[in-house]
């Protein structure tokens, strides 16, 4: 998880707001804020700039053209590790590259 804030913090993330308004800045983050962290869009997207995901548009077959998020997919896959009882460490040594 520290590797993945790090990394996050390379692609400009700075933070997170809490709900009550509070906001904790990078400096400050610790163990206690992880939960509000990894449900911030915004720490995705940092992350996956890092980590080169890409957004792209499919539009094969000439249909209305999809959007991909591969930054919201991996959110979508860390929810649903977590569901199934799995370990945020294990997640993300098997999600981020060794950079």
């Amino acid at each position: 998880m520290e590797k993945a804030i790090k990394k996050a913090i390379k692609g400009g993330y700075n933070g997170v707001a809490l709900p009550n308004n509070q906001w904790i800045g990078i400096q400050v983050i610790i163990k206690e804020y992880y939960a509000w962290i990894l449900l911030d869009p915004l720490f995705w997207q940092a992350l996956g700039k890092v980590e080169g995901w890409i957004d792209d548009v499919d539009n094969e077959y000439g249909l209305t053209p999809i959007v991909i998020c591969e930054w919201k997919e991996n959110w979508h896959k860390f929810i649903d590790h977590l569901v199934n009882g799995g370990n945020i460490d294990k997640f993300f040594d098997k999600l981020l590259t060794q950079s």
